[in-house]
């Protein structure tokens, strides 16, 4: 990945505790997150990648939050990100599975969740919880 004009910021907690499930899914998980990240700052010429792990010790929670400030998602495109096949970039080679399996992977083999929060024109966030 070319990074010279993106700012990565990172803010990993020091102390989580051990979580059970797959390294390899959750690698997979994310880089496709952060690829799409990397894909909403390259098409707008830069800006700053995010990437904050933490734990709510009352919930006893481990987050992941990978956050850009790319143009943002449409609400209409938004509300469809993780439905199969679906992609906005077909042009490019996109097959529509990469966020239907972040998904997946997220709710079957973490027994988690993943939300979306977006603002067109200031960036998205995902974060798993």
């Amino acid at each position: 990945l070319n990074l010279s004009h993106i700012k990565v910021r990172l803010d990993l907690a020091a102390d989580l505790p051990q979580i059970t499930g797959d390294p390899e899914k959750l690698r997979q998980v994310v880089v496709n997150l952060i690829n799409n990240a990397h894909h909403a700052l390259e098409a707008k010429g830069g800006g700053e990648l995010f990437l904050r792990t933490g734990f709510d010790p009352q919930a006893g929670l481990v987050r992941v939050e990978i956050r850009d400030t790319g143009d943002g998602i449409a609400e209409q495109i938004k509300a469809r990100i993780f439905d199969p096949f679906f992609t906005t970039k077909r042009s490019e080679g996109g097959t529509g599975l990469g966020m239907h399996i972040v998904y997946n992977i997220v709710k079957q083999t973490f027994l988690g969740n993943i939300e979306c929060s977006s603002t067109v024109g200031s960036g998205t966030s995902f974060k798993i919880i």
